[in-house]
């Protein structure tokens, strides 16, 4: 039997740690969800009319750079990529298309905004520095594959605007270049590190199999985040940190997971006074 899991977070900056936003390095000690301290699928106890463990959280300190904590909502110098429909228009450098995917191909900044019926936003990179993708109102949907795909990025941020509403849909199967690949396996993937901030709203609608999806680590600095997945919800392998934000899961098995095997060296473990509120239903 599926547990349908409803996980609400909301998190709120330390006074100290806005002060110290434009600074590299800073460490704070956030709610994560490493290997083994994960919300259970209760499908075993609840076949055995046994009940499941709660949610278990882990609070450890997490260091986090200046784009995990600023927030690039002004397009600037941002090269702008306009989706519309089954077409899409650049302007500027680092992006190619065809048909309806767009690939991102070097490191900076890149706002979107529109709706994509049916295609992808890629993201390939060699270079050695951060993608920060801006998100404007973006609707993508994707029948064969991960709407939002990190396949190749030393570091991948995705920035949700302030007042805009985003949305990522995928299909019940993906389509995959080698048949034998697993991955992507989620709505938003990534192979690397990728953070998640701003001020915006963002609904991922999963069909397939996982919500959100990291390789690596996984940060939530801020937003307003939806996520429906009929597998796992969140999902990390290093860890999930989440700093700030508001975040609704429904999931049908894990609601927020790390997978790695191996064992994390952790810092030492905050005292009752400093855990963060974590409220489950």
């Amino acid at each position: 039997m599926k547990r349908i899991m409803v996980l609400l977070l909301v998190l709120v900056l330390a006074a100290s740690l806005v002060a110290c936003t434009g600074e590299t390095g800073a460490a704070d000690p956030m709610v994560i969800f490493q290997p083994g301290n994960n919300s259970g699928d209760d499908s075993v106890a609840a076949a055995a009319d046994e009940p499941s463990a709660p949610a278990t959280a882990v609070a450890i300190a997490v260091t986090y750079d200046a784009e995990d904590l600023e927030i690039a909502s002004d397009p600037g110098d941002a090269v702008m990529i306009t989706l519309s429909g089954d077409t899409v228009t650049v302007s500027g450098d680092g992006v190619g298309v065809e048909g309806s995917a767009v690939t991102i191909t070097s490191a900076g900044a890149y706002h979107l905004s529109g709706t994509l019926d049916d295609g992808q936003i890629i993201v390939d990179t060699e270079d050695v520095g951060v993608v920060t993708l801006i998100l404007n109102g973006v609707d993508v949907a994707c029948t064969t594959g991960a709407p939002l795909y990190v396949a190749n990025a030393e570091k991948a941020v995705v920035t949700l605007a302030a007042g805009s509403v985003n949305t990522l849909i995928d299909g019940a199967s993906y389509v995959f270049a080698d048949p034998e690949t697993e991955e992507p396996n989620a709505a938003l993937f990534s192979n690397d590190d990728l953070t998640i901030n701003g001020e915006g709203a963002l609904t991922v609608q999963a069909n397939y199999n996982n919500g959100i999806a990291s390789d690596d680590a996984l940060k939530i600095t801020g937003g307003v985040l939806t996520v429906v997945a009929v597998h796992d919800g969140i999902q990390g392998k290093d860890y999930v940190a989440i700093k700030a934000g508001s975040i609704t899961v429904m999931a049908g098995n894990d609601g927020v997971q790390a997978t790695s095997t191996e064992d994390a060296e952790q810092e030492p473990a905050l005292s009752e006074s400093q855990e963060p509120a974590l409220s489950e239903s």
